[in-house]
């Protein structure tokens, strides 16, 4: 009992740890991949209309 509890707190530790560092990544997309995306946004939207 007292090894499912000590696996459970170390788990614990480890999805916190993981938290952390996702919460730091930053994603800045390049202005080109951001032209791109609305560019085939657009494109799909012209395409509903007809």
């Amino acid at each position: 009992m007292q090894e499912n509890t000590e696996l459970a707190r170390e788990e614990e530790k480890l999805h916190l740890q993981t938290l952390q560092i996702l919460n730091k990544v930053q994603y800045s997309p390049r202005p080109s991949t951001l032209v791109a995306i609305f560019d085939y946004a657009q494109s799909v939207e012209e395409e509903r209309r007809f």
